[in-house]
């Protein structure tokens, strides 16, 4: 018994395009072009940093709500960076975790912070160590 060869048919695939050399970023946008500049706007949460801020993205996550931490956070909620939790950022910060604004933190505001942070719900009506460490966290992606 003799097998007949057995042709095989390829089918024509297409061709893949060359990857250029460049960096994605250079295939994205010429080099003359310059980003737009940040708009600075109050009540909108999102890092509205310049280049004289030099904690943001590098807070040590130390559960401890210092200066950096809370100008971090200023500068997140987009208000005056002082170092202090001040009325004003507390408002800003009760807005931004849409609880009352009555700039006091107590139960509401750090279950509000908690929910938009991420961090466990444990009824404390202060900004505890634990909630300050996934707060730190998520400043630093920012």
């Amino acid at each position: 018994m003799t097998a007949s060869p057995t042709t095989a048919t390829r089918t024509a695939s297409p061709r893949r395009p060359r990857r250029s050399r460049r960096s994605r970023s250079e295939q994205e946008a010429p080099a003359e072009e310059a980003a737009p500049a940040p708009q600075a706007s109050k009540g909108e949460p999102g890092s509205k940093a310049t280049g004289d801020l030099s904690v943001a993205g590098t807070l040590e996550v130390d559960g401890k709500m210092g200066p950096k931490t809370i100008t971090a956070l200023q500068d997140w909620l987009g208000v005056e960076q002082t170092g202090e939790m001040d009325e004003e950022t507390t408002l800003a910060l009760q807005a931004w975790a849409k609880t009352s604004q009555d700039g006091v933190i107590g139960e509401d505001t750090v279950a509000g912070l908690q929910h938009e942070v991420g961090a466990a719900q444990n009824g404390s009506d202060e900004i505890d160590g634990d909630t300050v460490e996934v707060l730190q966290a998520f400043l630093n992606l920012y």
